[in-house]
């Protein structure tokens, strides 16, 4: 019998981005959810557990309120402690890595993400599309569907 495939969610505000993690995700063999805000993030994490998250850190305010991807990751956290969280966003720099690094079991990629180095980075995270597969070789796979 198969392995179930991984749950991922994306919270991504961006259609485009949201979509585009999705169909790239999902293509790799994820179970993927998308959320666009935090009422929907929450809906996701409370209805299914995710063995990773990818958020986006800049999110448009909801209702007046502003929530960053910090924010959803804690949220996300207190409903699966041991969720691996992938940040992005268009402006990241050393402090915005260090700062994903010191939560542990955490990352950070800065937008526009590159299939092969999502690929590679969410297999070093422990959520490699397949366990068969290293991270090198899903990102080779990556690369060459990307390019079709």
């Amino acid at each position: 019998m198969p392995d179930a495939p991984i749950a991922i969610l994306v919270v991504e505000d961006e259609p485009h981005s949201r979509e585009g993690l999705r169909d790239l995700l999902a293509g790799r063999g994820y179970h993927v959810e998308t959320a666009a805000d935090l009422p929907q993030a929450i809906r996701h994490v409370n209805a299914q557990r995710f063995a990773g998250a990818i958020i986006d850190l800049h999110l448009s305010p909801v209702q007046g309120v502003t929530v960053t991807g910090w924010d959803i990751a804690d949220i996300c956290r207190a409903c699966t402690p041991e969720i691996i969280v992938l940040f992005v966003s268009a402006q990241g720099g050393a402090e915005v890595e260090a700062r994903a690094a010191r939560l542990g079991r955490a990352s950070f990629l800065e937008k526009p993400i590159d299939p092969a180095q999502l690929a590679m980075t969410l297999g070093l995270l422990g959520l490699g599309a397949r366990a068969s597969e290293s991270p090198v070789t899903a990102a080779a796979g990556l690369t060459r569907n990307a390019a079709r």
